[in-house]
């Protein structure tokens, strides 16, 4: 299947939209594809999708639930900033990136899982989000700092699954843990060492 890309700015202050359905060979949401579409009440995200831009939804302030697909890897910095009446977010569980402020300002979201395969979060993901009691992470995931700036929610940690893996880079040496489920992004450019690939001369695998 062929790459299929909503470019950046596509819809951008669209407010006759209210409900969409993106279309199945979508992969990537560009950034501000749906900036300040203000009566966005509804989006239907096909199994696709790999990657949300920067400030896709920014602004979406009457988007009131999103269920996130399993193919999901990376969600932009600001991707869903202000979206004010957003009460529930499910996150699959292949998630690697979520941006910084990712999801800041939506004020009354109470609570949100984060899967142990999250690898990268930027920073203020949930601030200024008050209604915030609970956030999920994984156990030695060191995101709560991250995680709980800006915000009154508790941490709550759980063991992650054995398919989770983990990565490191320590100069030229990038070093991976639970092989099984690297395996898999290895060499993909959904890898979130992938950026810093030029930089790596060294491999160490953990069984």
């Amino acid at each position: 299947m062929m790459n299929t890309v909503i470019a950046e700015f596509e819809f951008n202050f669209r407010n006759d939209l209210r409900t969409i359905n993106i279309p199945d060979d979508v992969t990537e949401i560009g950034g501000s594809a749906y900036l300040f579409c203000e009566n966005l009440s509804e989006v239907n995200f096909p199994a696709s999708l790999k990657v949300i831009g920067r400030s896709a939804f920014c602004g979406c302030w009457r988007l009131k639930e999103i269920s996130l697909p399993a193919k999901l890897v990376e969600i932009g910095a600001n991707a869903f900033i202000n979206c004010s009446s957003l009460r529930k977010v499910t996150l699959p569980n292949g998630l690697l990136k979520i941006g910084d402020c990712a999801f800041k300002g939506c004020e009354i979201l109470r609570e949100i899982k984060i899967p142990a395969s999250v690898v990268e979060i930027g920073k203020d993901v949930f601030a200024g989000c008050e209604s915030l009691k609970k956030i999920y992470c994984r156990t030695g995931s060191n995101f709560a700092e991250k995680l709980c700036g800006g915000n009154s929610a508790e941490l709550i940690t759980f063991d992650a699954p054995k398919e989770n893996f983990s990565w490191q880079i320590d100069g030229d040496t990038l070093t991976v843990g639970g092989t099984d489920a690297a395996k898999k992004i290895f060499c993909d450019e959904n890898a979130p060492w992938f950026d810093k690939r030029k930089s790596i001369r060294k491999i160490i695998i953990k069984s």
